[in-house]
């Protein structure tokens, strides 16, 4: 099971682990789950998250998987538009609205964007019933949209150095849970992060299995 979201596989180990069934996976999306407080998988992840008293929520988790290296140059582009255009309404709607507050608009995809910043306005506060009025100078807020954009920017560099120390973390979890239950575990890559950042493999077998 390649890439294998969330609950999605810490059931099938789950179930191999019973059931002494040998197992190939790359682990994936580990925040796609119903608990909203990661609870590992191994008795020895456990002893070691009271033991430091780790607690990971799901966007915690989320962390794991934010490298993306595989996106085409122009996706990743409008994503930053999308971003700085976000924060820029977000500085507009708190002076609109006379309050010092995030206001969440919707999803919108990168392909469905707006030409321009204005259009961009116009449809979230729509979306969120604000009155946009005709004489308001939105050039500023974009600059400020960037300007936060390259900050958020700045703090990613830093807490994206925990990112592939996590995703290994939990793979390694994922690792302790099989070898409880009896198993030979291999945790490797199968590509290059060029292709795809979730590159790691699990494989794992009882003895006497087939390779």
């Amino acid at each position: 099971a390649i890439h294998a979201c969330g609950d999605l596989h810490q059931r099938l180990l789950e179930l191999a682990a019973q059931s002494g069934s040998a197992v190939a996976l790359a682990p994936c999306c580990y925040h796609r789950t119903q608990a909203e407080v990661y609870r590992p998988m191994s008795q020895r992840g456990r002893q070691l998250c009271e033991a430091y008293g780790l607690q990971l929520d799901r966007d915690d988790l989320t962390l794991a998987v934010q490298e993306t290296v595989t996106a085409p140059q122009g996706v990743r582009r409008r994503r930053e538009q999308a971003n700085a255009w976000r924060l820029g309404f977000d500085a507009l709607q708190r002076e609109l609205r006379g309050t010092d507050r995030y206001l969440p608009v919707p999803s919108l995809a990168y392909g469905r964007l707006p030409e321009h910043f204005s259009g961009f306005c116009r449809w979230a506060a729509e979306q969120k019933g604000l009155d946009l009025p005709a004489s308001v100078h939105l050039a500023p807020y974009e600059r400020i949209g960037w300007e936060r954009q390259a900050e958020v920017k700045r703090f990613e560099l830093v807490r994206h150095l925990f990112r592939r120390p996590l995703e290994v973390w939990l793979a390694l979890d994922r690792v302790a849970l099989l070898e409880e239950a009896g198993y030979s575990v291999e945790l490797g890559t199968f590509c290059a992060p060029q292709v795809t950042p979730r590159n790691l493999l699990l494989r794992a077998r009882k003895a006497g299995q087939a390779a």
